[in-house]
């Protein structure tokens, strides 16, 4: 059988060209793209640059009106040198329940108190602390009984406190409070 004929395009009118709406079409939306992507990378660096490393250093300044909120209360006529914050670098940590089984792991963000006089002796042993506070926290549960996938942070900040002080074979850290912990 025989191909039915097929009909022409009529042709331009002389001088002129074709419409080129497909090539602009295509270009517009992958300039629309990057510009999106663009704008999506300088929010998040955003973000990470000028709103992240506020929430850490409000944490340190509440923690600090909360000891000197606890100074005042001690009455005492002689003032007592500020206590020292020792902030540590994010480290994960696991999340073990009640049962003993593990949960997950959390990014952790932890800030010590200690007298000024051992901030130095401290620093120095961190890695010795980082391993106690992995030791500690994979022995003892820390998440919150009602939600499995929480953090409680009151028994996270006594536990690494303690093991902190284990760690440096004396009690020097005064408090260990946890600022940020996400779950992994």
């Amino acid at each position: 059988m025989a191909k039915p004929p097929t009909q022409a395009k009529p042709a331009a009118p002389a001088g002129e060209s074709a419409p080129a709406a497909k090539p602009r079409r295509t270009f517009l939306t992958i300039a629309i793209a990057l510009l999106g992507i663009v704008a999506g990378g300088v929010g998040a660096s955003g973000y990470f640059l000028f709103l992240h490393p506020k929430t850490a250093e409000a944490g340190q300044m509440q923690a600090a009106s909360l000891q000197g909120a606890a100074m005042d209360d001690v009455g005492s006529d002689e003032k007592a040198p500020p206590p020292a914050f020792i902030k540590l670098d994010r480290m994960t940590l696991p999340m073990v329940a009640k049962d003993g089984h593990l949960v997950g792991y959390m990014g952790v963000e932890l800030v010590l108190q200690a007298k000024v006089a051992d901030v130095e002796y401290i620093k120095l042993r961190v890695p010795l602390m980082r391993h106690a506070f992995n030791e500690s926290l994979n022995i003892n549960p820390v998440v919150d009984e009602a939600d499995p996938h929480k953090v409680d942070f009151i028994r996270a900040g006594a536990l690494l406190k303690a093991a902190a002080n284990k760690a440096l074979g004396k009690a020097v850290v005064e408090q260990a409070e946890v600022i940020t912990a996400l779950p992994i």
